[in-house]
Formats: structure tokens, C-alpha cells, sequence
């Protein structure tokens, strides 16, 4: 690959496939550092800017997977590339969130300049931990509500707030499993949690 790089092939680089993605979307789904950094440094424009037929840039699938290392790669090259949306207006950090990738969620949360990621909405009003307590995942619920940045009581574009839609969808990952009191309980507890954590 660097050779061809180095030998004029730049413009390959460029190139899409049907769904839009570029051989730096493959290199992040696949987790390969060593060519999300070829790409990178051997491009002759901004590949990290680049983005599918869905909005996705290649920062978006890296966070999807779990591959904070090609993360930090292409956030090296392009810092301003966490801030692309896809078309939902989804971040990185909502993508992650997604598909539970607490790696990810943690290496946002610590990284300073990440953090306008942290309560960015999508076209639908909804902040990361929206997503997460609307999709069942309550170890991602668990690790934003106790980060003091988040917003815990921020409303989507339907007046909902993350306890409302927690409260619609008891059945949140690890407390599908759990029985009884001790389901309640822990359920009572993550109520509390959003509740009473301010933001």
C-alpha cells in the first residue's frame, strides 16, 4: 500500500464504493492502524473528512467498532473531524453508544477535547445518554450519569427527557436478567442516579 501510495496511487485513496465508503472507512472498520495511517499521511486531501452515503465518516466507524487506537489516529491527523455528524446528526460518541463499546465511551469522556461530544444532540434532540437509555444500555447509563458534564434532565424534540425513556424501557441490558428485588432495586437505584445527578 505505500508503495502504491508513494508512486502516484493518492487518488485511490479518494476513491468510493457503492455505500460511499473510501479504503480509510475500511481501514477503521477493520481496525488496521498501520493503514489508517498510510492513508492518512498519504493523502493528498482531507480523506478523514469524508463520509458515506449515511453521513458516516471513518472517525464514526473506528468509535462503532471499538477501535480507539484508530480513533486517536485519525483525531491526530484531523482534530476537527470529531465534530462531522452523519445524517442523523449522530456523533462518534453516539455511535459508539450504540453498540455498547464502553471503551470508546470512556476514552471520549477523558479526552479534553472531545467533550462538546458529550451533550451533543442529534436531529431529533436526543444527547448521547438519550440514545443509550433508549436502547438498553445501562453500563453506558451507569458511567455517563455519574460523569458531572452531562446534561441529565436535557429534553429531545419530544419533551423527553433520559429518566422518561429509562422509565418506558425497564428491561435495560444487565437488569433483563436480574429477578425480582434485586431488579427493582437496581432499577429504583439508576432512577435516583439520573434524577438527582444535576446537569
Amino acid at each position: 500500500m505505500r508503495l502504491l501510495l508513494e508512486n502516484g496511487g493518492h487518488g485511490l485513496a479518494e476513491e468510493k464504493d457503492v455505500f460511499g465508503w473510501t479504503p480509510l472507512h475500511c481501514a477503521a472498520h477493520l481496525g488496521h492502524l498501520k493503514a489508517t495511517r498510510l492513508l492518512l499521511h498519504h493523502s493528498p486531501t482531507c480523506i478523514a473528512y469524508f463520509r458515506d452515503n449515511e453521513g458516516v465518516s471513518a472517525l464514526h466507524i473506528a468509535a462503532r467498532q471499538g477501535h480507539v487506537n484508530v480513533m486517536e489516529e485519525i483525531i491526530g491527523h484531523n482534530p476537527d473531524a470529531c465534530d462531522l455528524v452523519d445524517n442523523r446528526g449522530w456523533t462518534p460518541l453516539h455511535a459508539a453508544i450504540t453498540n455498547e463499546r464502553l471503551n470508546v465511551v470512556r476514552y471520549i469522556l477523558k479526552k479534553p477535547m472531545l467533550e462538546n461530544l458529550i451533550n451533543a444532540v442529534d436531529n431529533e434532540g436526543n444527547t448521547p445518554l438519550h440514545v443509550a437509555a433508549g436502547r438498553d444500555k445501562y453500563s453506558i447509563i451507569t458511567i455517563l450519569v455519574n460523569d458531572l458534564r452531562v446534561h441529565k434532565k436535557a429534553q429531545n424534540l419530544n419533551f423527553q427527557k433520559p429518566i422518561d425513556l429509562i422509565r418506558t424501557n425497564p428491561n435495560i441490558g444487565e437488569l433483563y436478567k436480574v429477578n425480582g428485588r434485586n431488579r427493582e432495586a437496581r432499577l429504583n437505584f439508576l432512577y435516583k442516579s439520573v434524577i438527582h445527578h444535576h446537569g
